[in-house]
C-alpha cells in the first residue's frame, strides 16, 4: 500500500485537493448561503442569520485557504511519511490517516463546539426563566429546584428576554442542526478508520492458519465420557476429551470491536444530540 501511494502520488494529490475543495466551498459555504434565506420555507431571524453566516463563510474560507497552502508545500513529504509508515504496519498507516483527516477538517470541529455551547446556552437560560415565571429557581449547590418569590419588574424583564430567546432559537438550532450533519459526516469517516484499525490489530491471521492446519491444538472445551467397566470393578474411570474449536468462534471479538467503534446507541445518540452534548461527536 505505501509504494502504491507513493507510486501514484500525484494522483493521491489530486483527489485530497479536489477533496478538500468540494467539501469546503460546495458543501459547507453553499450550505451556509442556503441557510440565509428560507430554508425549507422555514422563517429565521435575517439579522441573526446574516450574522452567523458571516462567521461561519470567514471560518471556512480562511481556514479552506490555509490548508490549501499547507498542503501545497508540505503535501508530497506528507505522502511520503504516510507511505514510509506502512514499515511499521497498516495501522500505523490508518493512525497517520485518521489524525490527517482530524486536521484538514479542525474547522468543522470548531465549529460545531461553538454551535453546541450556543445553543446549551440558550436552552439553559430559557429553563431558568421558565422557571422564573412559575415562581421557582434552580439551587445549583443541592442540584434541586426551590421555591423563589421575585418583583413584577423582574418578572417583566423575564418574559421580555424569555420572548427573544424563543424567537431567536430556531435561527440557532437550524445552524446547529447544519453544523452537526457535517461533523456526524467526519465522525462516520473516522469510524471507519477506527474499525479498520481495530480490524487490522485483532484479526486473528494466526489462529485461522493454526484451525487450517491443526485444528486440534485450538481447543474449544472439554468433555468427560465416562468408560463403562466390568461390574466387578469397584473404580470408576472418565475420558478427557478436547473439542476441537470452531472457525466461527475465532471472530467473537466482533462484538467487542462493535462495541469500541460504536460506544453508543442511535436513541441514545440523538438524545444527547438533543440536549446539546458536545463530547459525543
Amino acid at each position: 500500500v505505501g509504494l502504491l501511494l507513493w507510486d501514484n502520488q500525484v494522483m493521491v494529490l489530486q483527489f485530497v485537493r479536489e477533496l478538500s475543495t468540494f467539501f469546503c466551498d460546495s458543501m459547507l459555504t453553499s450550505g451556509v448561503h442556503w441557510l440565509v434565506g428560507w430554508p425549507g420555507g422555514l422563517k429565521l431571524n435575517d439579522n441573526l442569520s446574516f450574522f452567523l453566516s458571516k462567521i461561519f463563510v470567514f471560518f471556512i474560507d480562511q481556514w479552506g485557504g490555509l490548508v490549501e497552502s499547507v498542503f501545497r508545500w508540505i503535501g508530497p513529504g506528507l505522502i511520503w511519511v504516510i507511505a514510509f509508515s506502512g514499515v511499521f504496519g497498516a495501522s500505523m498507516m490508518i493512525s497517520l490517516l485518521s489524525d490527517l483527516l482530524s486536521l484538514s477538517t479542525l474547522h468543522v470541529t470548531i465549529l460545531y463546539q461553538s454551535s453546541c455551547r450556543v445553543y446549551l446556552l440558550q436552552l439553559r437560560v430559557l429553563r431558568s426563566l421558565f422557571l422564573l415565571f412559575r415562581g421557582k429557581k434552580r439551587n445549583v449547590l443541592r442540584q434541586r429546584t426551590d421555591t423563589h418569590h421575585t418583583s413584577i419588574d423582574r418578572m417583566l424583564l423575564g418574559t421580555l428576554l424569555f420572548v427573544v430567546l424563543v424567537f431567536l432559537l430556531p435561527t440557532i438550532v437550524v445552524f446547529y442542526v447544519y453544523v452537526t450533519i457535517a461533523q456526524m459526516f467526519i465522525g462516520i469517516m473516522q469510524t471507519m478508520f477506527s474499525f479498520f484499525f481495530h480490524l487490522v490489530r485483532h484479526f486473528p491471521i494466526y489462529s485461522i492458519g493454526v484451525w487450517i492446519i491443526e485444528g486440534s491444538m485450538l481447543p474449544g472445551g472439554i468433555e468427560f465420557e465416562p468408560i463403562i467397566l466390568p461390574e466387578k470393578t469397584c473404580n470408576s474411570y472418565v475420558r478427557l476429551k478436547s473439542h476441537r474449536r470452531s472457525l466461527i468462534s475465532l471472530f467473537w471479538f466482533w462484538r467487542a470491536l462493535l462495541t469500541n467503534v460504536l460506544p453508543n446507541t442511535p436513541k441514545a445518540l440523538l438524545s444527547q444530540l438533543v440536549c446539546g452534548d458536545a463530547s459525543i461527536l
